[in-house]
């Protein structure tokens, strides 16, 4: 089997993807690192270890990856559940776009950041939302349309800050003082 029998593409954007195993077992990623990435589990189980850190996640459930992370992700079949997840990374450009464009005051850069490097999230309604919506793209082979897709990624990011608005910080890092007063004297980023 080739590499493309294992990988199925929701979009043209690199940024949000997913992973299938056609074959039994477990397949390992080793020293990744990441931008910040929201992953969802639709079969089998994702381990993902993180320094001193491992979670496991299995079918339904979602996990919050900080940026700027080296991990190692196996992605496991559960009995005849081949691995599936959907990952949505949000890169450099789209936060400084979120953050020069769409956001809002009730979120501070001030806010104490969530501790550890990965957090395994509630599975609250805005959350199921995302992920039920994009699972009938995943089962056709479909993939997702761009203005689908953009919307997606907002739709993540604003999930993560109804469950704990002490996401931004984590997702917004880039908005520290010293690297933002940079940003604003050479005109790349207006506030």
């Amino acid at each position: 089997m080739s590499a493309k029998d294992y990988q199925h593409d929701l979009s043209d954007n690199p940024d949000i993807y997913s992973d299938y195993w056609l074959h039994s077992g477990k397949h390992s990623f080793a020293n990744i690192r990441t931008e910040p990435t929201f992953c969802l589990v639709y079969s089998g189980e994702l381990i993902i270890e993180c320094g001193d850190e491992t979670i496991s996640i299995g079918k339904g459930d979602c996990l919050f990856l900080k940026g700027e992370q080296i991990v190692n992700m196996e992605q496991k079949n559960c009995g005849p559940d081949k691995f599936c997840g959907i990952f949505i990374e949000f890169n450099q450009s789209f936060l400084l776009d979120f953050y020069n464009n769409r956001r809002r005051k009730r979120y501070s850069v001030n806010n104490k950041c969530i501790s550890g490097n990965m957090v395994k999230l509630q599975n609250i309604p805005c959350i199921r939302s995302l992920y039920v919506s994009m699972i009938p793209f995943l089962e056709a082979g479909e993939k997702l349309p761009k203005y689908l897709l953009e919307l997606k990624q907002l739709e993540a990011v604003y999930s993560l800050l109804v469950l704990d608005k002490n996401f931004y910080p984590c997702l917004f890092d880039v908005c520290d003082t010293s690297l933002m007063n940079l940003l604003h004297e050479n005109n790349i980023c207006k506030n």
